[in-house]
C-alpha cells in the first residue's frame, strides 16, 4: 500500500468538504441502521477510525432529529432493493441528494474540522466515491 498525505488549509479543506462530500463521506450500515461517516488516520496515515457524524434539528415535537434520517432510512431501502455488494464491511456510498444535504450544512463541516480533525487525524479520501448507487 503506497500512502500519499497532501498538506492543505482549512479554508480549502472546507471547501472541498462542502463541494465534493462524496469524496470522504459514505454510510455504514450496523445491525440495519445507517450511519452517515467519515474516516480519519494518524499523521502516519495508520490507525484508521470511521466516525459517525450527524446534524441535529427540532421536529415539530421539539425532539431533535437527525437532519439526514429520512435519506438514510431511503438509502438502506435503496440499497437492499439493488443488487449492490458492499466493497467494505457494510459500507456504501452518500446519494446525491444526501451530498446536497451535506454541502447545505456548512455548521456540520465546521464541527467536524474542529472536533473530529485535529490532535494529528487526517481525513482519509473515501474509495467508495467514484460509485454512484443513489440518484
Amino acid at each position: 500500500m503506497i500512502k500519499i498525505g497532501l498538506e492543505v488549509s482549512h479554508e480549502k479543506l472546507q471547501h472541498d468538504l462542502l463541494m465534493h462530500p462524496a469524496r470522504y463521506f459514505f454510510i455504514m450500515i450496523v445491525d440495519g441502521l445507517a450511519y452517515l461517516c467519515i474516516r480519519t488516520c494518524d499523521i502516519q496515515g495508520e490507525d484508521i477510525a470511521s466516525h459517525a457524524v450527524d446534524g441535529l434539528m427540532a421536529d415539530n415535537d421539539g425532539n431533535l432529529v437527525s437532519i439526514f434520517r429520512d435519506e438514510l432510512e431511503d438509502s438502506i431501502i435503496e440499497i437492499r432493493n439493488s443488487r449492490i455488494s458492499s466493497l467494505e464491511a457494510d459500507e456504501y456510498p452518500i446519494s446525491a441528494h444526501l451530498a446536497w444535504l451535506i454541502s447545505a450544512t456548512p455548521g456540520l463541516i465546521d464541527w467536524i474540522l474542529s472536533c473530529i480533525v485535529k490532535d494529528g487525524r487526517n481525513i482519509v479520501l473515501n474509495a467508495l466515491s467514484d460509485l454512484e448507487i443513489c440518484t
